[in-house]
């Protein structure tokens, strides 16, 4: 009978070195994205163990250091790409829970403008005084389209059969 007693040590010097070799180029793949997770994480602890420590002086200087950084940068896109800060705006306009929807004076336009000209992007002027009717239909039709969702959907939410 042949001796694989050999065979076999080779093979498992062999896969032994293999994942070995695996293993050290997982570990030079990963490394520099783990040393940047445990430098990011000491200095947010190194940042933390600062602001509890620093006096109030101290803080209010970071904050004003912090403002200004924010300001330039600000100012800086603007200057470079003012469309990201007309769109900003637009959004800022649209989202606001400052806007009165029921009254009629306020002029609902979203508005951009470049090279010192103004557009108009949305002008929902002539919508003015048909507002509430229009809201009478799409809110009573978005809570029929939940519910019939819902009314479809609901034995597989609940654990039954698939709905179609």
């Amino acid at each position: 009978m042949p001796d694989f007693t050999g065979l076999f040590a080779g093979l498992q010097e062999s896969i032994w070195l293999a994942f070995e070799n695996i293993k050290t180029w997982l570990n030079n793949l990963f490394s520099p994205l783990i040393d940047g997770v445990k430098n990011t994480i000491q200095n947010a602890y190194d940042g933390i163990v600062d602001l509890l420590t620093e006096s109030e002086e101290e803080k209010a200087q970071k904050q004003v250091e912090l403002q200004s950084a924010y300001d330039n940068l600000t100012s800086k896109m603007n200057e470079k790409l003012p469309i990201i800060g007309q769109a900003k705006t637009a959004l800022d306009t649209v989202i606001s829970d400052n806007i009165d929807y029921s009254d009629t004076t306020q002029q609902p336009n979203i508005t951009f403008s470049y090279k010192g000209q103004t557009y108009k992007i949305l002008d929902l002027e002539p919508f003015i005084p048909y507002r509430e009717q229009i809201r009478s239909y799409i809110v009573p039709l978005m809570y029929l389209t939940f519910l019939y969702k819902l009314y479809r959907k609901l034995p597989s939410i609940i654990g039954g059969f698939q709905a179609l």
